[in-house]
């Protein structure tokens, strides 16, 4: 605790030390930044085929499952004779345990692919975020900033880490549109797109 409040401390007499303070939004910038749409675009591709799958996976099990329900029957069946039953019996048997199987595969799919998807959305976020603090300071040392706060973040009582600020030191816009130069329709087809979900 007294770790975070000198931390806290020397933030604030470096910013009364500074001469030209800064504010960006980082959680605006991460969420408009084309990189970010398009590896969501990336990553719920992948949970779409990954879902599909899935479905297949339950829709085999599903048949596996009528089928076994079928043999039970027939294994009911007093018109049969005691060698067809235990075939059935030898049937049925052979198919609960490829219902398990089944089972056991959907199981192991789900969490290896549910994991992979996982380190794949943090390693792209790991990277985007990089590149985001880099631009950031590339611009701010372009405006010639002395210190840029996040004003996104908040402690740990829920309270914003930045309560009060000039609005006019804001530098997010500029942020943004710095780093989506170039991909403006990109970025603007995207958020049709998403209006009309």
């Amino acid at each position: 605790m007294k770790k975070i409040i000198v931390s806290v401390l020397m933030c604030c007499v470096a910013a009364v030390q500074a001469n030209n303070v800064a504010y960006v939004n980082m959680e605006k910038v991460f969420t408009d930044y084309y990189k970010t749409k398009d590896a969501e675009s990336a990553l719920k591709k992948q949970r779409d085929n990954v879902q599909r799958i899935g479905e297949e996976y339950r829709a085999e099990l599903e048949d596996l499952v009528k089928q076994g329900k079928s043999l039970h029957e027939s294994t009911q069946n007093i018109m049969i004779t005691k060698e067809q039953r235990d075939k059935a019996i030898e049937k049925l048997n052979l198919l609960k345990n490829k219902v398990e199987s089944k089972k056991q595969e959907l199981i192991q799919f789900g969490q290896a692919k549910g994991k992979e998807i996982k380190k794949r959305y943090e390693a792209s976020r790991d990277e985007i975020t990089e590149e985001l603090i880099l631009s950031v300071a590339k611009i701010s040392k372009r405006l010639k900033y002395d210190i840029v706060f996040d004003i996104s973040g908040k402690t740990l009582n829920g309270i914003p880490a930045v309560v009060y600020y000039d609005k006019t030191k804001e530098i997010t816009k500029k942020v943004i549109t710095f780093l989506n130069a170039g991909h403006e329709k990109a970025v603007e087809k995207k958020a049709v797109n998403k209006t009309e979900k």
